[in-house]
């Protein structure tokens, strides 16, 4: 990721930002239609119905090939109001997730009870593998584009339980993974700290850290699972918004 050049922020990251906490009556909501003509407009109804307004919107492809993920922040400031929302967005929608973001009222803000909540905001990121800004390196590399979405593909459709998916490297990738780890592994003894010289043989033995083979995340999970008290790690499609960070970090 090029941090010199951070993804413009939406305008309730802005409102972040400016005010340093969450507003009131700020809430955001994950939902899943399943692919047809108009579906965009269908997702806007029910938010236009009620007079709701939208500070965010993103749709994204969903866990299978007919339908699509949609993710919405919007600011509603009646309970009443945000029942009869959920209740549209039930009646056409495969799942519905809601999320508070402003502390209103006893309503407690929402946070992950179990690791299984991490794929309800999985896709909520910062940099998404093919929205790239103009003066990334890869912008005008199609090839590059292409590969970038494949992997932030796979990340979309994992979910908790499921084994990690395995991806299979080009020659090209693979030549350069070579050139990148043999020259890393010669200034590791005299550049690397203590502790990652004391553990990256663990992950040469384990976890196929050499020439010719890239390491598979699923193999470098379960390492850690069995060596360190990891519980998981799942693969991202991006960087995690600054709101809940702690959140995709394995524990």
């Amino acid at each position: 990721m090029d941090k010199s050049n951070p993804v413009p922020l939406s305008a309730t990251e802005e409102m972040l930002s400016v005010n340093g906490d969450c507003p009131d009556h700020l809430y955001s909501t994950i939902f899943t239609l399943k692919d047809s003509p108009g579906i965009l407009l269908e997702a806007l109804k029910p938010f236009a119905s009620l007079g709701i307004s939208m500070s965010h919107i993103e749709s994204r492809l969903g866990r299978c090939e007919t339908g699509y993920d949609f993710y919405v922040e919007f600011i509603c400031e009646t309970e009443g109001l945000l029942d009869q929302l959920t209740q549209k967005l039930e009646e056409i929608s495969c799942s519905v997730s809601l999320m508070t973001e402003g502390g209103r009222g006893n309503r407690v803000p929402w946070f992950p009870r179990s690791i299984r909540d991490l794929d309800k905001f999985s896709n909520r990121v910062l940099s998404m593998g093919a929205e790239l800004s103009s003066d990334h390196p890869g912008f005008t590399d199609p090839v590059y584009r292409e590969r970038r979405a494949q992997f932030a593909d796979i990340a979309i459709k994992y979910r908790y339980g499921e084994p990690i998916p395995r991806v299979e490297y080009t020659e090209n990738e693979i030549n350069t993974w070579n050139e990148i780890f043999t020259q890393l592994s010669t200034l590791f003894p005299t550049h690397a700290c203590r502790e990652f010289n004391r553990n990256f043989p663990l992950l040469v033995e384990n976890c196929g850290y050499r020439v010719g083979n890239i390491p598979q995340l699923a193999d470098v999970s379960n390492f850690l699972k069995g060596w360190f008290t990891f519980h998981c790690v799942r693969s991202v499609v991006g960087l995690f918004v600054v709101q809940i960070p702690e959140c995709g970090i394995p524990r």
